[in-house]
């Protein structure tokens, strides 16, 4: 079975279309560059590919992820809590919260207690 082909055009106002083909794409694209001629396209994107992921990455900047790891150092306790629990309590998703308690595991101001799934994450005092 042959995936859908569809286009995603975002706009630097924030709005975006996701169209069919390439043709319905440009008419877009055209149609909101006649009603605003200074706009710029962010993103123009073909998705759903032959099996090709079709999520973007975005990559963070390091006052996202120091503001991140705060929040994470903030409200852990003496208890042990599971990156699930914190990412609720966050407001985030679990996904957003890898890199952040990577980095602070390594850097050791977070220990990890188990392996892969189910680790328990505590805060380490320092001295």
């Amino acid at each position: 079975m042959k995936k859908e082909m569809k286009y995603v055009v975002v706009f630097g106002t924030g709005k975006s279309c996701m169209v069919d083909n390439k043709t319905e794409a440009d008419v877009a694209i055209a149609e909101a560059r006649a009603t605003d001629a200074g706009i710029e396209i962010t993103l123009f994107k073909q998705i759903g590919s032959g099996g090709a992921k079709t999520g973007t990455r975005i990559k963070r900047s390091n006052t996202s992820l120091s503001e991140i790891k705060s929040k994470i150092l903030l409200n852990l306790s003496g208890l042990p809590i599971s990156a699930a629990a914190l990412a609720v309590t966050l407001g985030v998703t679990p996904k957003e919260l890898v890199l952040p308690m990577r980095q602070l595991v390594a850097s050791k101001e977070v220990a990890a207690e188990g392996k892969c799934r189910g680790v328990k994450y505590t805060s380490v005092a320092k001295v």
